[in-house]
């Protein structure tokens, strides 16, 4: 530990990614919750890194803290400005995008993300889909029976959302993928 230490004192933080260094699915990696705590105890920043995605950070930092069982210990907890998701990034564009039109994409709870981070001018790509390009759309036919109905509701949420009518869709002046892609063959056709 001493080798490492000396090499650490020289690092104005450590940054580290979460998947595979801290945990293994549902599960520590052995020694993780250690090495967070000899950081911690050297008053080394720490920054946790991932690709992963779909929720906020505060709620990431809880799940890592709970798998590492530093959820009641204030000393060596994850705070939430020490996780960097793959979507992070994007609070940064929200002077620049708060009054675009965005199409986002993703898995989890993208919409809810988008929402925190300050962003309301949005539809998502499964909305675009149903709303303008049912044709975009032939799988979904074999295990939705109410189709119409799903436009009809995609409308009115979008409509409301935007506060536009939507017989003619407005221009799209970026696209944000929040995460991973929940229907592949959707997305990308969307996109091209």
């Amino acid at each position: 530990m001493k080798q490492v230490f000396s090499k650490l004192k020289k690092s104005p933080f450590i940054g580290c990614d979460i998947d595979g260094v801290l945990k293994k699915g549902k599960l520590a990696i052995p020694k993780a919750a250690e090495s967070i705590k000899f950081i911690r105890d050297k008053n080394i920043p720490l920054l946790l890194i991932t690709n992963a995605g779909g929720n906020l950070e505060s709620v990431h930092a809880s799940y890592i803290n709970s798998i590492l069982n530093f959820q009641n210990d204030e000393k060596y907890k994850i705070k939430d400005n020490e996780i960097i998701l793959c979507h992070s990034p994007m609070r940064s564009l929200y002077n620049k995008y708060k009054d675009k039109l965005i199409l986002i994409s993703g898995i989890y709870n993208y919409e809810d993300v988008i929402k925190q981070y300050g962003f309301n001018n949005f539809i998502t790509v499964n909305e675009y889909a149903h709303i303008f390009h049912k044709e975009l759309l032939p799988n979904k036919r074999f295990y939705t029976n109410n189709i119409d109905k799903l436009y009809t509701e995609y409308r009115k949420r979008v409509e409301k959302r935007l506060n536009i009518s939507l017989d003619k869709f407005p221009k799209v002046d970026c696209i944000f993928n929040m995460t991973d892609i929940r229907d592949l063959f959707e997305s990308v056709q969307v996109r091209r």
